[in-house]
């Protein structure tokens, strides 16, 4: 898996806050999935999608787990029975990846890295 250090631009998201037990995230996404196919606003053939882990999965207590589910949108999303709510990706550097299929070899991720942001 390559990691690349690059400069965003400020993204507007639609992002699905998952909180606490990082073996239920697999259940967060599918609810994200069924709110970007119900809502029509964040169409994945034409938006980015993000993960953003704020937290490392083996941190414990489990209560300080925090990933968002987001993605790209034009405008500001409304109140929904999802969850899902508006947020921002700020502008500056970031650590960036992609990955397809299991969410298992990420877990290597959430080891302490050093990325030289410094």
């Amino acid at each position: 898996m390559i990691i690349k250090i690059v400069n965003i631009k400020a993204i507007k998201v639609a992002a699905l806050e998952h909180l606490h037990e990082p073996e239920k995230l697999e259940q967060s996404i599918e609810q994200f999935k069924a709110w970007r196919n119900e809502s029509g606003c964040s169409p994945v053939t034409e938006k980015r999608t993000f993960g953003i882990a704020h937290s490392n999965p083996e941190a414990r207590p489990i209560q300080t787990f925090r990933f968002d589910i987001c993605g790209e949108v034009d405008a500001d999303i409304t109140d929904n029975a999802y969850g899902v709510v508006n947020k921002e990706i700020p502008a500056g550097r970031c650590a960036k990846l992609r990955h397809k299929g299991s969410l298992e070899p990420l877990a290597k991720l959430f080891k302490p890295i050093d990325l030289s942001l410094a």
